[in-house]
């Protein structure tokens, strides 16, 4: 028996580390979630989305829970939009089915939880799609002003996807701070606090904060705790160890006109 012509030899077996591999990549896409299809068919020359499998009613209402709503004409409205932003340039419409259940599959890994949401994946979808579109125009072009302005665009629109996750992720609340306490021990007569504590550091002695030492003021008034007996009297504005301050007119000593000579003075004048 001879091989027919143009017959491709048969590929062998994976071996047992591929093999291995295989089973494990079954047994961890088996517990992936299923997300929602379509398929595309002219009724009457006019192509409609279509289940794929028997179960139209099934289907249908897989694709509103895909798109987070209820309502059968957003997620239809939706679906539409999808393919039209994920289409093929220079494709017809319908012909890019692949593409499309793609963009279904990044909504519903997206899990969008009302129509608002649902508009927001939307966009993800077709912004990557876009992104993809313009890295694929600047690897296969040769003129370098192409590939500047194909790479700027695929630049803005991957800044512009990252922008959307932090946008959806605001939306779920992701953005707020929670304040967790585990365990908390206060012994008698302590105080605790739960919450960002600051430490500032102490200003100089005599000083207040946002002060310095020539505007800060001669003495602080400090408030004492009320009692029966009265409150604690203020300090004074000078302590009793400082000396009262003479006046510009006030009688002083004269000084003494003779000038003391000093040693170093004296030996000068001896060798001169």
């Amino acid at each position: 028996m001879t091989r027919k012509k143009n017959q491709k030899p048969a590929k062998p077996e994976p071996g047992p580390r591929n093999q291995a591999a295989i089973e494990a990549a079954i047994r961890s896409n088996a517990g992936r979630p299923i997300r929602a299809s379509t398929e595309f068919e002219k009724i009457e020359g006019v192509l409609t989305c279509m289940p794929p499998h028997a179960d139209a009613v099934g289907n249908a209402i897989f694709l509103k829970e895909t798109f987070g709503s209820a309502s059968t004409s957003f997620s239809t409205s939706c679906l539409g939009q999808l393919e039209w932003l994920t289409r093929m340039r220079g494709a017809a419409t319908g012909e890019s089915l692949a593409e499309t259940n793609a963009g279904l599959a990044l909504i519903g890994a997206i899990e969008p939880r009302d129509e608002l949401e649902a508009a927001l994946a939307l966009q993800m979808a077709g912004c990557h799609a876009l992104t993809v579109d313009m890295l694929g125009r600047a690897k296969n072009t040769e003129r370098i002003d192409l590939i500047q302005i194909y790479g700027n665009m695929a630049v803005k629109l991957q800044r512009t996807f990252t922008t959307q996750i932090e946008a959806l992720g605001r939306m779920r609340g992701k953005g707020q701070q929670t304040v967790r306490v585990e365990h908390v021990t206060v012994e008698s007569g302590a105080q605790a606090i739960v919450g960002d504590v600051h430490h500032h550091p102490q200003p100089p002695r005599g000083e207040t904060r946002g002060q310095s030492k020539s505007e800060a003021q001669p003495y602080e008034a400090r408030q004492s705790a009320t009692s029966s007996e009265g409150c604690a009297a203020l300090p004074g504005p000078n302590p009793p160890w400082n000396e009262v301050p003479i006046p510009g007119d006030a009688q002083r000593p004269v000084p003494d006109p003779r000038r003391t000579v000093t040693r170093r003075a004296a030996r000068k004048s001896k060798r001169a």
